[in-house]
């Protein structure tokens, strides 16, 4: 229980209130008590009077209240400290960066600026400086971290947030292929030729703030850009006051955390950057590319700094399931027990990875209780359900008429789709189960668009009114309540006793002669018909426009052994697929796989 109100009226910074007599600690308090926080077991009140409207106040306080405690750290391939924040040196990095900005750019009020960073806790230190003085950073991948079209895809932010300037790393120029200089060329593979904008090393920037500017934030915080994978990239502008709602939604402690995710991608900014700011946490993090290489490195650093919250998409989890990849040997003196939360999220979970994951580490500390399912999209600033953990077994005949109906007892294997929970909705985000084609919610035991309201919603899409109307600001048809405006997810799914499971994209549905196929379940059951088959590595979709045909593209393991045409397409007959099926054909070289993000 929280100290009374009485009391709390009079504590400053710097002075405690003992806590009440048998009162659980709890770190941060959410929800009736935001601005209090709990240290060494006494609560402390922010300054007489401070409003915490904003991530700068929330740095503010913890920079006031801990100034030595550690904010991030990264770490090199071996686990060896690069960077190292505490919250004051922090504060103190952004505020001279903030400085900076306002007196030696042309920055002004509202502007956009991309952050095209390698990972590293820099990119961080310039964003909050950018929001110090009301312009809107726009996080972008680094060029030289994407394979192909990556330029192409930046130029397209570029142009559709109109950044005024590119903030970098002096150590990552060689990987930007323009001199951001303004010019004639109009080259896609170089992002920023034609557009006229520069760029700024920000490493090469020392020194300390004079304390001349004051913070001037804005609204906006920054905006969001989806990955594209699907059209045009498109922005989500992000508020501050999204992000402090989403955090006290979500983290229900003071956090040591541990994140090899994009800096650029929600789920690693948001989580692992924004949220501890609001919570006065701890990160620990290093590259994804350091992940891919030695994923050990993210158990081990897990178990070095006694970390209590991690999160990764499926695949991460699947990558370290490889007895190749991290061997028993490498895992010997591995302690997992202070994790709180292990979270799969940011693409589809796949059941046997969630089980086989615990299986194999729960000798290692892993608590079955840490071990959590969670849903949430960019549009929602970063998460909409959690703590997901138990699964079901759906007939699927059912599922390909939008019902639920769970398999019986007797029902054949191959005829059952298991999907894992996503958990119930976050503390003040509000989720229906909707008809995508007359806005009607559907009733129990239906499938349909999952819609959400809260105050994690986000405003809407950078310079597009007439979609962000459409996505953000919907009505629920016959609803008598009509309280709330709703987020189209565009994601299929069902509520069963109040926790949500997630079928798939409604865009991705395949939809053949009035049949609907879920390409997931169709993919699972090719990947499933012969072992000859690279995990991971298999595309559903639906023929060229005009045409009523399924095309399944396959990886294989060993290029010249493929598997019997026969044996794909019995397997996709017993998963439901009642179209005709006229020739297989597979590819020698596995796919990339999916994307992170939804």
């Amino acid at each position: 229980m929280a100290p009374a109100v009485d009391a709390l009226m009079f504590a400053v910074v710097g002075e405690t209130i003992p806590q009440c007599a048998g009162a659980e600690i709890n770190i941060f308090i959410k929800y009736k008590y935001p601005d209090i926080a709990v240290l060494s077991g006494h609560w402390i009140r922010p300054r007489r009077g401070a409003q915490l409207d904003t991530i700068l106040d929330y740095l503010g306080h913890w920079a006031a209240v801990n100034p030595d405690k550690c904010f991030s750290v990264f770490l090199d391939r071996n686990g060896t400290p690069r960077e190292t924040y505490t919250y004051q040196s922090f504060e103190a990095r952004t505020r001279f960066l903030a400085e900076y900005f306002s007196e030696e750019t042309a920055l002004r009020r509202r502007d956009r600026v991309a952050l095209v960073y390698p990972p590293g806790l820099e990119m961080v230190a310039a964003f909050v400086a950018c929001a110090r003085i009301g312009v809107i950073p726009v996080p972008v991948p680094p060029v030289a971290s994407v394979a192909n079209g990556g330029a192409s895809r930046l130029r397209s932010v570029m142009l559709d947030s109109g950044a005024a300037l590119a903030l970098t790393d002096s150590s990552f120029g060689s990987g930007l292929l323009g001199s951001g200089e303004t010019g004639d060329s109009t080259d896609v593979q170089d992002p920023f030729a034609g557009i006229g904008v520069q760029m700024l090393a920000t490493d090469r920037l020392q020194g300390t703030a004079r304390g001349d500017i004051a913070d001037d934030p804005i609204q906006t915080l920054f905006l969001q850009y989806t990955s594209g994978s699907t059209g045009a990239p498109k922005g989500v502008v992000v508020s501050h006051q999204n992000v402090i709602h989403n955090c006290r939604s979500m983290i229900d402690h003071q956090a040591i955390g541990v994140s090899w995710l994009p800096q650029f991608h929600d789920l690693g900014l948001i989580g692992y950057y924004l949220f501890q700011i609001v919570t006065g946490g701890t990160t620990y993090g290093f590259s994804p590319l350091d992940f891919l290489r030695r994923p050990a490195l993210w158990l081990e650093t897990l178990s070095r700094y006694k970390a209590t919250y991690t999160s990764s998409p499926n695949f991460g989890f699947e990558y370290c399931l490889s007895a190749e990849r991290v061997p028993d040997d490498v895992l010997e003196g591995l302690d997992l027990s202070s994790v709180q939360v292990f979270m799969n999220a940011a693409e589809p979970v796949r059941p046997s990875t969630y089980r086989g994951f615990l299986e194999r580490f729960s000798k290692y500390g892993l608590r079955p209780a840490a071990h959590v399912v969670a849903y949430g999209l960019a549009e929602n600033t970063l998460a909409v359900s959690s703590s997901g953990q138990r699964s079901v077994k759906i007939d699927r005949g059912s599922l390909h008429a939008r019902a639920v109906v769970m398999a019986a007892a007797d029902t054949p294997p191959d005829q059952q789709l298991e999907l894992v929970s996503c958990g119930k909705p976050l503390d003040g985000i509000h989720v229906r189960i909707v008809d995508p084609g007359t806005g009607v919610e559907v009733g129990s035991g239906g499938i349909g668009e999952i819609w959400v309201a809260g105050r994690s919603k986000c405003q809407g899409y950078w310079n597009k009114p007439e979609l962000s109307e459409h996505v953000f600001d919907n009505s629920i048809a016959g609803d008598s309540d009509g309280a709330y405006s709703y987020l189209r997810t565009g994601d299929l799914g069902f509520l069963s006793d109040g926790e949500l499971f997630v079928c798939g994209r409604l865009k991705d549905l395949i939809i053949l002669r009035g049949q609907n196929y879920y390409p997931e379940d169709l993919e699972a059951a090719v990947e499933k018909s012969s072992d000859k088959i690279q995990t991971g590595s298999v595309a559903a979709f639906r023929g060229a426009d005009g045409e009523e045909r399924l095309v399944v593209v396959a990886g294989l393991k060993n290029a010249g052994d493929p598997p019997h045409p026969d044996d794909v397409s019995r397997s996709l007959r017993v998963h439901g697929y009642a179209g005709r099926i006229r020739s297989c054909s597979f590819d020698a070289k596995p796919s990339r796989g999916r994307p992170l993000g939804r």
